[in-house]
């Protein structure tokens, strides 16, 4: 009995959020062989991160070589935040900022505005509890790679004149589009 409740015990420890507070930088590259948004046949990386209700998330990513976008998506696989252009991120950046909805892991999708672009950027994922402000990360610390795209993300676009589906960041969720 005792050793089944270690057992369940290191199950629910995996996973976590911890103390739901994160200071990420990361380094990527949108190029061929990427996650495709079926909409309009934009490259896209996957990254994730697990924060606590109430949290306030900032997410900033930057590039010289292309016209950002990023779309973020709570545990339930809802899209709840998308940005092209944000004033703070200054000229074709962008930046999500919210309160995190509910406790779990988050899925960012670093994109650009539009198909074919490709290049490199930086992606800063922030959250915290209100007011706080997160420990940097570690001087040196290498970037965490992208997580891939979820299992069934590579969408075939639909013939000419068809509603093309969007691919979803995972099976029977919400459906990234941009405005």
């Amino acid at each position: 009995m005792g050793r089944a409740l270690f057992v369940v015990g290191l199950l629910v420890g995996c996973g976590g959020v911890g103390d739901g507070n994160v200071n990420r930088n990361e380094q990527g590259r949108l190029e061929q062989g990427d996650g495709v948004i079926d909409t309009d046949n934009s490259f896209y990386d996957t990254f994730e991160f697990g924060t606590k209700q109430g949290h306030q998330i900032t997410l900033t990513m930057r590039s010289t070589e292309f016209n950002t976008y990023l779309i973020l998506f709570d545990p339930e696989q809802n899209k709840v935040g998308e940005n092209d252009d944000a004033a703070a991120a200054g000229g074709t950046n962008s930046q999500i900022q919210i309160r995190a909805p509910s406790e779990g892991q988050y899925r960012v999708y670093a994109n650009s505005q539009t198909s074919g672009m490709t290049g490199a950027y930086t992606l800063n994922i922030v959250a915290g509890a209100p007011g706080a402000t997160p420990a940097a990360p570690a001087p040196g610390a290498a970037p965490t790679p992208p997580a891939p795209p979820p299992a069934g993300a590579a969408v075939v676009p639909a013939p000419p004149g068809a509603a093309a589906p969007t691919a979803p960041p995972a099976a029977g969720a919400a459906a990234a589009t941009k405005n």
